[in-house]
């Protein structure tokens, strides 16, 4: 067995990591959006950072390498970094160290990466969704409950209904997830807020439009001087 310890470039040492990765993939080993992930944050990130702090070779990698490395991919979320800091270790693990390219001492210091502690705020924290996405889910909501309507199973509509307002009250309450889960009727207050006028009526109608819930026109019928149709909101 050869146990001469060796050196090699980073740009090789990676490409023929990725070789033996996508031939596991290939072999069912290891799924491709796996393969895909490690492939990317190889070459996108690591390869990047290693030659902006001036290390080609995989000899040059020391305890001290990736100090910075939350420094260098900042503004990311906590949840990346720490996927892409699995990936970069098991490179360095699982192909440097078998292959006597890199000091083994060096790849078992748990300090060799700063902590990436996770909070359940930030599994909480995910982006706001747009105006132009809440308007695409919002309609193709209302088409499920429209399809329902004449379903003989009078449940369905019921639920898909009820399915609908809960969406809106995720969308407008301001609530997380872990906070909508547990809401009950007790938290929600219901307020009567009386007539309002013609033109706050056609305001109210506007602004539901704008987020895509179709006001449907009922000129006899009796709203209580709120929306034109109270089923075109669900209720």
């Amino acid at each position: 067995m050869d146990k001469k310890l060796r050196t090699q470039s980073i740009d090789l040492s990676v490409e023929n990591y990725l070789k033996y990765e996508e031939e596991r993939m290939e072999s069912e080993i290891i799924k491709f959006r796996t393969f895909n992930n490690k492939r990317y944050t190889l070459n996108n990130h690591l390869i990047p950072y290693l030659l902006d702090i001036g290390i080609t070779k995989t000899r040059q990698i020391n305890d001290d390498t990736f100090s910075r490395y939350l420094i260098y991919r900042k503004g990311v979320t906590k949840l990346t970094l720490q996927m892409e800091i699995s990936q970069i270790k098991d490179f360095l693990s699982n192909w440097l160290v078998k292959k006597r390219l890199i000091e083994p001492e060096v790849v078992s210091n748990k300090k060799l990466f700063p902590e990436v502690k996770i909070k359940m705020n930030d599994l909480m924290s995910n982006p706001p969704i747009s105006g132009k996405d809440w308007m695409v889910i919002n309609q193709e909501i209302r088409r499920w409950v429209k399809e329902s309507i004449d379903m003989s199973n009078h449940r369905v509509n019921l639920w898909r209904n009820l399915f609908w307002n809960f969406t809106m009250i995720s969308k407008n309450s301001g609530c997380r997830p872990e906070e909508l889960m547990k809401l009950k009727w007790r938290d929600v207050d219901v307020v009567d807020v009386g007539r309002i006028s013609e033109s706050k009526r056609l305001d109210e109608i506007e602004d539901m439009k704008s987020e895509g819930i179709d006001v449907m026109s009922t000129e006899n019928y009796d709203d209580g001087g709120w929306v034109e149709s109270k089923e075109s909101i669900g209720f």
